[in-house]
């Protein structure tokens, strides 16, 4: 494919879908066609030069000649130079994007451990409250409990007592 310079300053890749930057293989592929113009080019000129001191070793010099030699090996520098400088910022651009959204993550990563850390220390806060009120119902049972216990035993032998003060009754004789 013959490559003009226009080609390569109108060239368009297609962005990617999950990052920044253009599809490297779609680059690659297209500056492997600058490479293979440019080697078509630098064997044109190689034989155009070969052209050229075989006719002047003939006597005849023609001047389109040297001029479309010089021509085609300035284009094909050219192509290759804007090709290396494009490749070149889309490489800055990709890593400038790369830093940023490292950044980026790095603060969220920040953000998302002190929230965490904030929402921890509330939960504990909360929890050591719970723990003070329920250890303090669980005295005020154990309190009850023994204050319970204490009048239950003073009941039971109250009652002891009064039945064995009482006087024992006999059933009555049967009468036959």
């Amino acid at each position: 494919m013959a490559l003009s310079w226009e080609d390569v300053v109108n060239k368009q890749f297609q962005p990617t879908k999950f990052r920044e930057g253009y599809d490297q293989t779609e680059v690659d592929d297209f500056l492997d066609e600058i490479v293979a113009e440019f080697k078509r080019l630098i064997a044109l000129n190689e034989q155009l030069e070969s052209e050229n001191a075989e006719l002047r070793a003939g006597g005849a010099a023609p001047a389109a000649a040297p001029e479309s030699a010089d021509a085609a090996a300035t284009s094909a520098a050219g192509v290759l130079a804007m090709a290396q400088r494009l490749h070149d910022e889309h490489v800055a651009a990709g890593e400038q994007r790369s830093t940023e959204l490292v950044a980026e993550a790095e603060a969220t990563a920040a953000r998302l451990v002190s929230d965490a850390e904030e929402q921890k220390a509330r939960t504990l806060e909360a929890l050591a409250e719970e723990k003070a009120g329920l250890e303090g119902e669980v005295e005020q049972l154990r309190s009850f409990e023994t204050d319970y216990r204490s009048r239950l035993t003073s009941y039971i032998e109250g009652q002891l007592r009064e039945i064995r003060a009482q006087k024992r009754v006999e059933p009555p004789a049967p009468t036959a």
